[in-house]
């Protein structure tokens, strides 16, 4: 099927499938976190106490752990749910003797799995300056159940350590869906028009006919009956002009006059003829009948 058959409402839809397929896949748990190298997050850190010191600790003059993301997420508490954690990745750099009293520097991407609450290791009131906050006082008063976010804030305000949070993983199933929903449900299907049509729409297309309102069985209604209004009858005491009734002409030749009955007694022949001839009538007749008897022979 060629894109440009698709409808919008097509592309709007898959695109909220695929938006929340993509959260579905990033607020799970993201495997065996435990391993050596993760493919998303590079290799593990040995330590909590390795990952803090590399927070602060310069080499090169830049910090051994920086570009720091946090990721929420949510993993296996062996009891049949969940528990959230915060996986803090970033660039490691130390240094690797490569040749006898040779060394060069390596920069490899590493993480480390957090969990809520969250406890320090090292003092955090050793950043106090006079007349300035107590920094272990302030990441106490982030609350009964504060997460590395409130460690790595505490630090910036602290130390200048920079980080970033993925807040679109945060609120995955509001955030992917969103973004889904701009690229693919409205920016795509509007460049598809623009290559196959040369404009921002879809042409119209011709509506075919509906069959929402058809029901089985139905029959076409029948055309309206109109009347015809019959001629008027003549009352019986108004004559009736016969002539103007019919379509010939008044001047028409007038018909052969009818001719009249004798009243005269009929002719010899038909009174021989009634003489010779009987009738009667049965019972169940209703006129008189013709009865044929055997006359004698004269």
């Amino acid at each position: 099927m060629r894109l440009a058959a698709l409808k919008k409402w097509y592309w709007m839809a898959i695109s909220l499938l695929v938006g929340v397929l993509v959260a579905w896949v990033r607020s799970g748990d993201p495997g065996d976190i435990h391993g050596d190298h993760i493919d998303e997050f590079g290799y593990v850190l040995g330590s909590q106490q390795l990952f803090e010191n590399a927070l602060t600790d310069k080499y090169e003059g830049r910090p051994r752990f920086s570009d720091i993301m946090v990721y929420p997420r949510r993993i296996d508490d062996g009891h049949g749910g969940s528990r959230p954690v915060n996986i803090v990745t970033g660039e490691f750099r130390r240094p690797v003797e490569d040749a006898p009293g040779h060394t060069v520097t390596t920069s490899n991407r590493a993480f480390i799995v957090t969990h809520v609450p969250y406890e320090p290791l090292i003092d955090l009131s050793a950043f106090n300056k006079p007349g300035g906050p107590d920094y272990d006082k302030v990441f106490r008063d982030a609350g009964t159940r504060p997460s590395v976010i409130d460690f790595l804030a505490t630090l910036h305000a602290a130390a200048g350590v920079d980080y970033q949070y993925a807040w679109w993983d945060a609120y995955a199933y509001l955030i992917w869906p969103l973004v889904s929903f701009v690229l693919i449900g409205l920016i795509w299907p509007t460049a598809v028009n623009l290559m196959t049509f040369g404009k921002l729409t879809r042409p119209p297309e011709a509506k075919g006919m509906s069959l929402w309102n058809i029901r089985r069985g139905t029959k076409p209604a029948a055309p309206p009956v109109v009347p015809i209004k019959a001629p008027e009858a003549a009352r019986d005491d108004e004559p009736v002009d016969l002539v103007e009734a019919t379509d010939e002409p008044r001047d028409a030749a007038a018909p052969a006059p009818i001719a009249r009955l004798s009243a005269e007694a009929p002719t010899q022949t038909a009174s021989a003829d009634l003489t010779s001839k009987e009738f009667g009538a049965r019972p169940d007749d209703y006129y008189p009948t013709e009865r044929h008897v055997q006359h004698p022979e004269k």
